[in-house]
């Protein structure tokens, strides 16, 4: 008699779960080192109020590995998963923050290599390299995620989920003048920092006016991917 094979979609939930929070506390780290590089200071680079994540980075790695599972595992072919899936990923993240709260949290401005500032060809050939680099890491991460405790993911999704909630919200009332930003939070981005001193106060037509764009892009042109 065949068996049935038991479902293993809680397992994958928190396997996927796990690689996604990894690697986006690994994404503020590399945001962090960049930052230390750039400007010899060291400065907080997470996205969210609370938690040291930057989300673009464990959704973008998701996307890498979700396109190399669909094909071989050469060295061209996950470097150019890392262009479509990093930059894909990073493309969609500005556009909705832009779109659904009313901020636009990096700018490449409007040079030839930049898709509408959202993202630019040099950062996404460093998407192919963090591509390349997520394959000797990989191996590991999947060890870690696998030794944590059952049920894990199933507790720490709340906390996750509220601190991006609240995050949103943040960003949503700044975007759209409706109340001040969180201190804490916009003392460590300095393109919302700036735009708070500005423009505190705009309404959301404002904040994604043509001209403030152009302004902003000028003045955050080496300050690239502060917020992810």
């Amino acid at each position: 008699m065949p068996t049935v094979q038991p479902c293993h979609t809680k397992a994958m939930f928190s396997q996927a779960f796990g690689l996604f929070v990894l690697y986006s506390l690994l994404g503020t780290l590399v945001e962090t080192a960049w930052a230390l590089l750039r400007t010899g200071r060291l400065q907080s680079r997470k996205t969210l109020l609370w938690l040291p994540l930057c989300p673009v980075y464990g959704f973008g790695a998701l996307a890498i590995l979700g396109l190399v599972s669909l094909t071989q595992k050469a060295p061209l072919t996950i470097a150019l998963a890392g262009v479509v899936g990093g930059g894909g990923v990073e493309y969609l993240y500005a556009w909705a923050c832009e779109t659904w709260l009313g901020v636009r949290l990096w700018d490449y401005g409007t040079g030839p290599f930049s898709l509408h500032g959202r993202v630019h060809a040099l950062f996404c050939l460093a998407w192919a390299l963090l591509a390349m680099a997520l394959f000797f890491v990989h191996p590991a991460a999947v060890r870690l995620t696998a030794a944590l405790p059952e049920g894990w993911a199933w507790a720490a999704l709340p906390l996750v989920a509220a601190d991006a909630i609240c995050t949103s919200l943040a960003l949503y009332r700044f975007g759209h003048g409706t109340g001040p930003a969180v201190l804490p939070f916009a003392q460590r981005r300095q393109p919302v920092t700036a735009n708070l001193r500005r423009g505190f106060g705009k309404s959301e037509a404002s904040v994604r006016d043509p001209a403030a764009r152009a302004h902003r892009s000028r003045s955050t042109a080496s300050n690239r991917g502060h917020i992810r």
